[in-house]
C-alpha cells in the first residue's frame, strides 16, 4: 500500500510539471506581445503628420529631423552629431527654442521659402514611407535596412530620438557646439565657419559658426 501511493504521488507530480511549463510559456509569450503592440502603438503615435512641425510632439520633430537628415546609411557617431546641432541651435539665442521651430525654421506654407534644412523644401509632407518611394535611395534603402526598412528605420531612429533627448544629450557632443553642417560641396556659407571647428563626422561635415550660436 505504501510503495502504491508512492507512484500516485510521483506521477501526480510528474504531470503537473508540463501544465506549468505550458503555463510558463504562455504567460511569456503573452508579455512579449504586448511589449511588441506597445512599441509598434508608440512608434506610429510618434510618425510625423501634418502640421507635426508647428503642433507636433517634440520627440516626433527631433526624429524626423534625424530620419530625413541623418540620410540612409549614416552611422551613429554621425547619427549623435547631427542630433547634436539640431539640439545645440535649440539651446542657442541665435536660434528658436524648440526642435519644431528648429527644424521647421524657414519653411513657409507648402514648405516653400529658405529652409534651414532641405527636406522642409520639398513640398512633400515628411512621411516615414515617402524617402523609400525616392527611385534613388529604394536600392540603398533595401540594402541597408531590408525589405521592411522604412518601418524598422523610424522605430531605430525613434528610439535613438528617447535617448539621446533624456540622455545622450548630457554625455557627449561630437560636434564640440557646432550649429551648421552640409553634405557634398562646400556650401555658400562655408567661409562664416570657424576654420579650427571644421571636421567631417560621417557622411557630413560640421562647424562653428563666427555669428551664430556664440552663446554656447
Amino acid at each position: 500500500m505504501l510503495q502504491k501511493n508512492t507512484q500516485q504521488k510521483w506521477g501526480h507530480n510528474v504531470s503537473s510539471k508540463p501544465n506549468r511549463l505550458w503555463f510558463l510559456l504562455g504567460v511569456t509569450a503573452a508579455i512579449l506581445v504586448g511589449l511588441l503592440v506597445t512599441c509598434l502603438s508608440i512608434s506610429v503615435y510618434f510618425q510625423p503628420k501634418n502640421g507635426w512641425e508647428k503642433h507636433g510632439h517634440e520627440l516626433t520633430a527631433l526624429a524626423t529631423g534625424l530620419y530625413w537628415e541623418a540620410a540612409v546609411a549614416e552611422d551613429m557617431l554621425g547619427l549623435w552629431a547631427i542630433a547634436s546641432v539640431f539640439d545645440n541651435r535649440r539651446r542657442s539665442k541665435s536660434f528658436p527654442d524648440t526642435y519644431r521651430e528648429v527644424i521647421g525654421q524657414g519653411a513657409k506654407g507648402k514648405h516653400n521659402g529658405g529652409c534651414q534644412f532641405s527636406f522642409m523644401c520639398d513640398g512633400r509632407p515628411e512621411t516615414i514611407s515617402l524617402l523609400c518611394k525616392i527611385e534613388a535611395r529604394a536600392v540603398e534603402i533595401k540594402q541597408h535596412w531590408g525589405g521592411v526598412g522604412c518601418q524598422r528605420r523610424w522605430g531605430a531612429y525613434l528610439a535613438f530620438t528617447v535617448f539621446y533627448q533624456f540622455i545622450g544629450r548630457f554625455l557627449y557632443d561630437p560636434t564640440d557646439g557646432a550649429v551648421m553642417y552640409y553634405a557634398g560641396m562646400r556650401p555658400y556659407w562655408y567661409g562664416d565657419l570657424t576654420p579650427e571647428s571644421v571636421r567631417k563626422i560621417g557622411s557630413h561635415t560640421f562647424g562653428q559658426s563666427r555669428y551664430l550660436g556664440r552663446d554656447l
